[in-house]
């Protein structure tokens, strides 16, 4: 009913498009695991790097409970796997869906069975992780001053579009897998993580040193 209105904002946004986050290679998102490690931050690098692993938004591995939790199953999956968003805690995903279920099947991440083993001991309806975003936020900002790299540049959410960067670029999953995986419907979301030059602009962000310590944790 404000055309004129809409136009308005149209044209803003043409004049000042929205900037997708950085992605980060799989090499510094294990320098970041192994700083949380160092600090006693454990939980919180399992934490990250099954963000990058499933492409899921801080809110969603929040709201994770054990019982969302799922070992192998013979006949069904061989990897462990998480429920995202359960129908039956009545919080929508940002799209309006419920029980997406992804896998932990990433390459990387395959040694993380045991402690998967026991995150999903104890009462089934507590939550996964005991912290809340912002004090995950907080161990997240030390690991990266710890590191040495770019605070503007490295952000929580990063995770979610480095994950599919890593996979597009490592061709480890098709361009329709990576977009059931990030629960993408639109394809030029997936084709702006395809870019390879993006990880590789931000992995010149680095100094050649933290590179080297990096790719010694990958």
């Amino acid at each position: 009913s404000l055309p004129k209105a809409w136009k308005c904002v149209k044209g803003w946004r043409r004049l000042s498009p929205g900037r997708s986050r950085r992605a980060w290679p799989w090499a510094f998102w294990a320098g970041m695991a192994a700083v949380m490690a160092k600090h006693d931050d454990l939980m919180a690098a399992v934490l990250m790097l099954i963000a990058v692993s499933t492409y899921a938004r801080p809110g969603e591995l929040f709201a994770l409970r054990r019982a969302d939790l799922h070992p192998p199953s013979a006949g069904i999956s061989k990897h462990w796997g998480v429920r995202l968003r359960a129908e039956e805690l009545l919080q929508p995903t940002k799209v309006g869906a419920f029980d997406d279920s992804v896998s932990l099947d990433s390459p990387e991440l395959l040694w993380l069975a045991p402690v998967l083993s026991e995150l999903k001991k104890g009462p089934q309806d507590d939550l996964l992780f005991d912290m809340d975003y912002p004090q995950y936020v907080k161990k997240f900002r030390r690991a990266v001053a710890a590191l040495g790299a770019p605070s503007d540049k490295v952000l929580p959410y990063c995770s979610r579009h480095s994950g599919a960067s890593i996979d597009r670029a490592r061709k480890t999953r098709t361009q329709e897998e990576v977009a059931r995986r990030g629960r993408w419907s639109n394809l030029k979301s997936i084709q702006r993580y395809e870019k390879v030059a993006s990880s590789v602009a931000s992995w010149s962000l680095l100094t050649p040193a933290l590179r080297t310590w990096c790719e010694v944790w990958e």
